[in-house]
């Protein structure tokens, strides 16, 4: 079975449903930091309408860093099928279950440009070592604590 993460809103418990913003009215998500050109090249960058998940624990790091205090969960997304973010590693469906809490708190991150350079590399599917150590740099100085079980980091290779 393929281990898929979420990067989101805090406080969700194993066994809790996943479910789309446009479910819960959720901002602080990834179509609120889409710009209008964005959007108009990739309007699936916009969707509100299903939950997305990644195999790439750095990737859900980044995207619970743009919610205020985010947290990062291992998850079961329902009727997966690839996400057109990125086929290979990447995720979405309508709804899904939490199984676990990676990182309970994940805070804000003030850094948006350096998020959104990362979701481009990813996109375009060139996550350079540079970029697997700045995101390692982030998780390590951001992440101080993680819940009793959870996976401890892991030096990127």
């Amino acid at each position: 079975m393929t281990v898929y993460f979420h990067g989101g809103a805090p406080g969700l418990k194993p066994g809790g449903r996943l479910l789309p913003s446009s479910s819960t009215g959720a901002r602080h998500t990834m179509p609120d930091f889409v710009t209008d050109a964005e959007g108009a090249a990739e309007p699936w960058l916009r969707y509100r309408h299903l939950v997305y998940a990644t195999v790439d624990i750095e990737v859900a790091v980044a995207c619970a860093a743009i919610y205020p205090n985010g947290a990062v969960y291992r998850v079961q997304v329902h009727d997966p099928r690839p996400d057109p973010d990125n086929a290979r590693t990447h995720v979405c469906g309508p709804t899904g279950t939490i199984l676990a809490v990676e990182y309970p708190e994940v805070p804000l991150c003030t850094q948006e440009d350096m998020i959104r350079e990362v979701l481009k590399a990813v996109r375009r599917g060139d996550v350079t070592p540079q970029i697997r150590k700045a995101l390692w740099a982030m998780r390590a100085a951001r992440l101080a604590t993680t819940t009793a079980g959870s996976r401890q980091p892991q030096e990127p290779r």
